[in-house]
């Protein structure tokens, strides 16, 4: 929900967050559009993924081609123009397919402290990427017990009634004097899924598994060091937006990211020291099936295309893509002038190395499996990004806490990026460089704890990645051309906005207004004189000469006795003026959306109680390939047609109620009920429709 205090204790002013500046400090005194998940929300909302647990946060729109993904919207924009973090380590890969994707879906919810959500740009300080907005993940730290011997820890285990799903999470943390250990599991079974009305959407089931470990060094008060590995496996995920036409897909995920981090915190002007090496490996494997198709090009029998019946099958692929990740990461922060100027400055390069193969088999030689020259992308395949940057915020003016004072900040940062491709189809080895800087600057006026009202200009930047220049094949809604003459995208954003804290009411409310240049959009191309490749039109990724974003976001609620009412929505628009003068809407943005309702808790917080809708208005102004896009224009569920004249999107609503209710001091029992009207819908640009009408039942153990 839209609540300015994310759990039932929290002070909205009084929440810190870290990822606005990448300094400490509080929520209510960024200057950014900055939204926070705590892990007392996660829980309440028994949240069964990450991208899930984004549902309900203002300015975030959440896609879902296939179960077991999800891909947030920022401010328009999603998959590799947003930035993810886990515990500042960034997680975004120069394979990570351009548009929705699945890979937020890969990091456990169980294992997270809070998620900070950064609407915007924020290159200067988080580098490559971060156009749309940044999503930051904290995972759970173990505590430090100085008494001695301790052990503690925490379980979970769940049911949903629309897929049937289950699942069972562990932590256990032991701890001794100055040093402590987490080691979790956590183990989702979903089974097939119930859409509005009873209708079953099929490939629904998956499985998804997590893992993770964590120790904790307080050498002294000064400084600590922090081990950290998460692992997880997601399984038989289905893909059947392109069932019409034959096309059918699972996706195989494994994902390992370690990391070890070095804190050194002092009172003086060099007030702190973070020092990160990271490894991450993702893996990918898609298992993709063609069935036998009818003149027209549709599928000639749906119901044995889903059964994968030998005598429909045409073609069997498996696709294997790996990539290898080592970062390193330095950052400190000084303060000077009795804390009035604090500065933020470090450095950070992270160097990629690709695998990739492709097995084909084919129904005429009996589906005996050939290994392919190239897989998605040409094996040894390399990725490098480094950057440094100085970010300083000062307070000129402090007239004191009835006036309150004026602050500005400022920054840059400098960024090399390099790849590699050998044997790329028709281009032979691709080799290119790009360069970039950007910078920031805004002002505010801050009254600590009743109002700060701030304007920002950031710019982003981000270099293509191998996914863009150098696949060929299909990405989904179009078969991909390589374009290695692809140049980074960059924009340039104004964002004016306020908070305020009126005793009961608080309010939040931002516009922003960005112009992006060279910026990367899909156009109808043509290969070896076809236009149309298996179903799929013939595309590549070109720089548009520039694309125009605008919209507004906010948030409202009021408190009263012992209840909230909260509100929260956000609206946008988006324009492309492509390279032969024509103007089109952007691709894939969101409608006007948002989220409101009415919450109860009891004083000592035993018991709570929400009631709340989630709401979408209709989405019908459509890019050009959003009108080939059968999650968006189909004519009807796995049809294989396309309209004539797409309407887009219908609008929907959907009331939902959640309550808990705390037994005793380690035992809360929840009980969430979703779509309580078990209306039929779909979200824009989502491959499969919504759950229906769903009871969630969880029960947590604290010891």
């Amino acid at each position: 929900m839209p609540a300015l205090a994310d759990d039932e204790n929290a002070d909205s002013g009084q929440t810190v967050v870290v990822t606005a500046d990448r300094s400490e400090q509080k929520r209510f005194e960024a200057e950014r559009s900055v939204e926070l998940v705590e892990q007392g929300r996660l829980e309440e909302a028994q949240t069964r993924s990450v991208p899930e647990a984004m549902e309900e946060v203002v300015g975030v729109y959440l896609q879902q081609t296939n179960r077991g993904s999800g891909t947030p919207f920022i401010r328009g924009l999603s998959g590799p123009q947003n930035l993810i973090l886990v515990d500042g380590v960034r997680f975004n890969t120069s394979t990570f397919r351009t548009g929705p994707n699945q890979y937020l879906a890969l990091l456990d919810p169980y294992a997270l402290s809070r998620i900070e959500v950064v609407r915007g740009p924020s290159s200067v300080l988080y580098g490559n990427g971060a156009m749309g907005g940044v999503i930051h993940l904290f995972t759970v730290d173990p505590v430090v017990d100085d008494t001695g011997w301790n052990l503690g820890g925490r379980a979970q285990g769940k049911f949903s009634s629309a897929d049937r799903s289950y699942g069972l999470a562990l932590q256990v943390t032991p701890t001794v004097a100055g040093e402590a250990l987490l080691i979790g599991a956590h183990f989702d079974r979903f089974g097939p899924l119930w859409a509005g009305g009873g209708v079953k959407q099929p490939m629904s089931a998956y499985n998804v598994g997590y893992w993770q470990a964590k120790f904790l060094h307080r050498g002294s008060e000064n400084w600590t060091l922090k081990g950290t590995y998460l692992g997880s496996a997601l399984r038989d995920t289905g893909r059947t937006d392109q069932a019409g036409k034959g096309d059918l897909r699972f996706y195989d995920n494994d994902d390992h990211l370690a990391y070890l981090a070095f804190r050194w915190k002092n009172a003086g002007t060099l007030r702190r020291i973070d020092a990160t090496v990271s490894y991450h490996r993702l893996e990918e494997r898609i298992r993709r099936f063609n069935c036998e198709k009818s003149a027209d090009g549709t599928v000639a029998d749906l119901r044995a295309c889903f059964a994968l019946e030998a005598g429909q099958l045409t073609r069997k692929r498996r696709y294997n893509d790996a990539v290898d990740v080592l970062g390193a990461d330095l950052n400190s922060e000084f303060s000077v002038w009795s804390n009035r100027i604090r500065i933020n400055t470090g450095a950070e390069i992270y160097q990629e190395f690709v695998e990739s193969s492709l097995k084909v088999a084919d129904a005429a030689d009996g589906f005996v499996f050939v290994e392919q020259p190239r897989g998605n992308f040409s094996n040894d395949s390399r990725y490098r990004s480094l950057g440094v940057y100085l970010h300083a915020s000062a307070t000129v003016f402090d007239f004191g806490p009835e006036i309150g004072r004026l602050r500005v900040t400022g920054g840059m940062r400098c960024s090399h990026f390099a790849a590699l491709a050998p044997d790329v189809p028709d281009l032979g080895d691709v080799e290119y460089d790009y360069n970039g800087v950007v910078g920031t600057a805004g002002l505010s006026w801050l009254q600590p704890g009743t109002y700060n009202l701030y304007v920002t200009f950031v710019q982003g930047f981000r270099a293509p990645n191998l996914q863009e220049t150098t696949q060929m094949g299909d990405t989904g809604s179009a078969f991909n051309i390589p374009n290695p003459d692809l140049l980074p995208e960059k924009s340039n954003t104004i964002e004016a906005g306020g908070r305020m804290n009126l005793g009961p009411v608080e309010l939040s409310a931002v516009g922003f207004y960005s112009m992006g240049s060279d910026t990367i959009s899909a156009e109808a191309t043509t290969y070896d004189g076809q236009t149309n490749i298996d179903g799929k039109p013939v595309a590549h990724l070109v720089n548009a000469l520039e694309g125009e974003y605008f919209g507004a976001e906010g948030g409202l609620a009021v408190r009263f006795w012992r209840m909230q009412a909260s509100a929260g929505a956000a609206w946008m628009r988006g324009e492309v003026r492509h390279a032969d003068g024509t103007q089109t809407p952007a691709r894939r943005i969101p409608p006007f959306f948002g989220t409101a309702g009415l919450r109860y808790d009891h004083p000592n917080h035993k018991v709570h109680a929400e009631l709340f809708v989630r709401w979408s208005t209709r989405q019908d102004r459509l890019h050009p390939q959003d009108l080939l896009d059968t999650r968006v224009c189909e004519t009807a569920p796995f049809s294989g047609h396309l309209e004539d004249h797409c309407d887009g999107t219908p609008g929907w609503v959907t009331l939902n109620l959640r309550a808990g209710w705390r037994i005793d001091d380690w035992i809360v029992a929840r009980l969430s009920v979703n779509n309580i009207l078990d209306d039929h819908y779909r979200t824009h640009g989502s491959g499969f429709d919504a759950p229906g009408f769903d009871t969630r039942l969880s029960l947590d153990v604290t010891f």
